[in-house]
């Protein structure tokens, strides 16, 4: 279904490249699959968002607010769900963008046998963030209660908990993204998998990260870009409402369906966007295991030794 992947080495801007050109060939078959787990995402962010806008306005409303919380509740779970769906797809295109399955529907029964190890993998990594954004938020608050009086020590405090809050967010957004695409890819469990990938980036740590900063460019810059027709009707509607004069709140200013709309459209942009960030992910890991492992020549014994088998 998906063209073979290169067996030499690919520049990143190679790898990315691929990536793109994989979704324009293949759009009708990643929107298809795409489409319900995004409506089912973009159902709960607009539950959990109007529950947040208009259901806590008045937390003295005993039932508006159980209302609102039993919303809020409902759409997290709605989002979940469409996001686990919406994962499985995603690996599956990965395993096709690797060569790793003829057609769809084996790539993504490939991808369910996986779920307990994804499952895995995605707790331990929220564990990971929430430790490292607590640990570097003690670190920024810290000096300020221990030297309010010494307002030099405070700053350099917090400006140290910062850069570490942003170094530790761009190391963990790496490896992340290179462990996910080794659950895609590999057939092993995935604490082995979180050692293999993590081998691999930090032997080439600065080209993995020349990676993940070229490839969050460019998907931010082409998401802000789509975004533009929602940014353009939100500041209509704020206009037209007489904001700031009329609200103390922009989101009082927009009406709901413009809240709903933006959702939508969101997941729009993500089922383009998203299938590109995954194959690349996938490809480049593939491109690693090519440089460090020599995966082409592997695959190449195994070929000639099938072929001989067959003689």
């Amino acid at each position: 279904m998906f063209d073979a992947p290169p067996a030499n080495p690919q520049s990143v801007g190679d790898v990315i490249g691929r990536g793109f050109r994989l979704l324009r060939q293949h759009i009708p078959l990643m929107v298809r699959e795409q489409i319900v787990p995004c409506i089912i995402m973009a159902t709960g962010h607009s539950l959990f968002q109007f529950a947040v806008t208009y259901g806590l306005k008045n937390p003295k409303d005993l039932p508006m607010l159980g209302a609102g919380l039993l919303a809020i509740l409902l759409g997290t779970l709605t989002v979940v769900l469409g996001f686990w769906f919406l994962t499985i797809k995603l690996f599956a295109f990965v395993r096709l963008a690797c060569g790793l399955a003829v057609n769809f529907e084996e790539a993504k029964q490939a991808a369910l046998k996986r779920k307990w190890n994804i499952l895995g993998f995605y707790l331990l990594t929220s564990m990971i963030i929430c430790a490292a954004i607590v640990f570097w938020l003690i670190v920024m608050v810290l000096p300020v209660i221990a030297f309010s009086k010494v307002p030099a020590i405070a700053v350099s405090g917090m400006l140290i908990g910062l850069a570490g809050l942003i170094v530790s967010a761009g190391l963990i957004s790496v490896y992340y993204g290179l462990t996910n695409a080794a659950l895609a890819i590999e057939e092993d469990r995935w604490l082995t998998l979180i050692k293999r990938a993590s081998a691999l980036v930090t032997n080439d740590l600065g080209r993995a990260c020349g990676f993940a900063i070229l490839l969050s460019v460019i998907v931010s810059v082409l998401s802000y870009t789509l975004s533009l027709p929602i940014v353009a009707l939100a500041v209509f509607e704020l206009f037209r409402s007489g904001f700031p004069a009329n609200h103390a709140d922009p989101t009082t200013a927009m009406p709901f369906y413009l809240l709903v709309l933006s959702q939508f459209w969101q997941a729009m942009i993500n089922m383009f966007l998203l299938p590109i960030s995954f194959m690349s992910g996938g490809l480049f890991y593939r491109d690693l295991k090519i440089r460090q492992e020599g995966l082409d020549v592997v695959q190449r014994i195994k070929q000639l030794t099938a072929v001989g088998a067959r003689q």
